[in-house]
């Protein structure tokens, strides 16, 4: 695979995030979200360590088989952070704009945030295609 080949693909899987990353700012700056939500801390966030561990996943993959040296594992850090914080952030702005219960219904059950089950791959991938890119 093309270093070309592997930045399109990073830009690409970013641009979905972008809107979520942009409300997730926002509400860590403003220090408050969306009705009374807390706001996004990415370090309090176990998506965020969750989707960061699998973009490190990614980023060994891509390394022992397209660059096919572990020495290429150049940037890790940054990698699995930002894939983290992505992937936390859209987690963050679904739950944040979740439908509530209806009224008279009682509160909304508690269950798994579902979105993990698409972020994870997700962060995955952007792990693979960023090492590929760099």
């Amino acid at each position: 695979m093309s270093e070309d080949t592997g930045a399109m693909w990073a830009v690409l899987l970013m641009l979905p995030a972008l809107p979520a990353v942009g409300y997730a700012l926002v509400s860590r700056l403003t220090g408050r979200g969306r009705k009374g939500r807390p706001p996004w801390r990415p370090g309090d966030d176990p998506v965020c360590w969750t989707c960061a561990g699998a973009a490190l996943a990614g980023h060994a993959l891509a390394a022992t088989t397209v660059v096919g040296d572990w020495g290429g594992m150049s940037g890790v850090l940054w990698t699995m952070f930002a894939a983290g914080c992505c992937a936390g952030a859209v987690v963050h702005a679904y739950d944040a704009f979740a439908r509530p219960a209806r009224s008279g219904s009682g509160p909304a059950p508690r269950r798994p945030r579902p979105a993990l089950l698409l972020v994870a791959p997700y962060a995955f991938a952007l792990g693979f295609f960023w090492l590929v890119a760099g």
